[in-house]
């Protein structure tokens, strides 16, 4: 045990009544890990209970316990159960404007749930509004009070009116490591438009680029990037080359399960065309069922793979065969405005 550890588990046995160094303890914990106190074990959750059991107002002892709970869990407080949303509203109940937990508990709702503190509803927007004003630096926030809004929508926070793109901006500002606050900027962006950022000008590409310099993992900017991408057109990300076939390459080999990067992927390549991911072989049409076995509701895929097909042939899509007609009346299924289109004409348009 490091000395850190070490002299939290002794200031814990030698006060029976502090519930801080229990938190504190806890925080230190790695998953699994179980320190022994007085001869018993304990793992950060039992911690974290034994916080709340010697100071049933330590907010700081909830907030911990939610956010180790899964979303079926439930602990026992005093004989009451308690589920992660529970929790959060305790901590609240004690520090009604605690950021952290306005934040974990607009995290856990539902969309349109709502929850009642002190007799006031609160649904998520509410909650991270409310984060934000208690503390105005929360990155992490702004961006999510932004995922929230529709297009449009604008919401005023101490006196000024935000919407998307000002949260986004502001989420940057707060945290500029925040890879995903740069993707939902770019996307909120015109071809063209600029923003700019901590002194910086940025336009959609250059959004995308600095995501991936920031998270070299982030599928969905290197899939936004290569739609951003001109025909032939090649970027520089941390001193290496992308194009957008490569850009697509890199989101399917970053998360295999994000359709997006497959089906772009398909519609980038030349007839007889093949790439590599992750050490298999796809060619356009392998691609395209990749993309509906990873997405079943993927229905420009559904669409593309049938111009695949010649008359008579199938392909097989988990274990059922597709024939081109099933494939377009999927697609007809699925989006029923959907223009068709003869063999001759593919569905050219890009997705993210």
């Amino acid at each position: 045990m490091d000395a850190d550890k070490a002299l939290h588990v002794k200031t814990i046995e030698e006060d029976p009544t502090c519930a801080q160094p229990c938190v504190d303890l806890g925080s230190l914990l790695s998953p699994g890990e179980e320190v022994r106190i007085s001869g018993d074990a304990f793992d950060e959750r039992k911690l974290y209970q034994m916080a709340i059991s010697r100071d049933a107002n330590c907010v700081a002892a909830y907030i911990s316990l939610g956010n180790l709970l899964g979303s079926e869990e439930n602990v026992d407080i005093d004989g009451e159960t308690c589920n992660d949303k529970r929790l959060y509203m305790k901590a609240l109940e004690t520090d009604r404007n605690n950021a952290q937990a306005c934040f974990s508990l607009g995290l856990s709702l539902e969309s349109g749930e709502e929850v009642n503190i002190d007799g006031e509803s609160l649904d998520e927007k509410r909650l991270y509004q409310r984060a934000i004003q208690s503390d105005p630096d929360f990155g992490q926030a702004y961006f999510n009070l932004g995922e929230c809004l529709s297009a449009g929508e604008e919401v005023m926070i101490g006196g000024q009116s935000y919407s998307k793109r000002l949260l986004y901006q502001k989420a940057i500002e707060k945290d500029p490591d925040d890879a995903s606050a740069y993707v939902n900027l770019g996307e909120s962006l015109e071809s063209g438009e600029e923003v700019l950022l901590n002194g910086e000008v940025f336009t959609e590409k250059t959004l995308y680029i600095r995501a991936l310099e920031k998270d070299a993992d982030c599928a969905c900017a290197c899939v936004n990037l290569g739609t951003a991408l001109d025909a032939g057109e090649e970027v520089q990300i941390n001193g290496e080359s992308f194009d957008e076939k490569r850009l697509y390459q890199t989101a399917a080999e970053k998360d295999p399960e994000f359709a997006p990067a497959y089906f772009n992927l398909g519609n980038s390549l030349a007839s007889g065309e093949e790439v590599k991911i992750n050490g298999d072989v796809f060619d356009d049409q392998r691609l395209f069922v990749k993309a509906i076995e990873v997405d079943p509701e993927c229905v420009l895929a559904y669409a593309n793979l049938s111009n695949l097909l010649a008359p008579g042939q199938d392909v097989d899509i988990n274990g059922d065969a597709y024939s081109r007609e099933r494939l377009r009346t999927k697609a007809k299924e699925l989006d029923p405005d959907l223009g068709f289109v003869d063999e001759a004409e593919a569905v050219t348009d890009e997705i993210s």
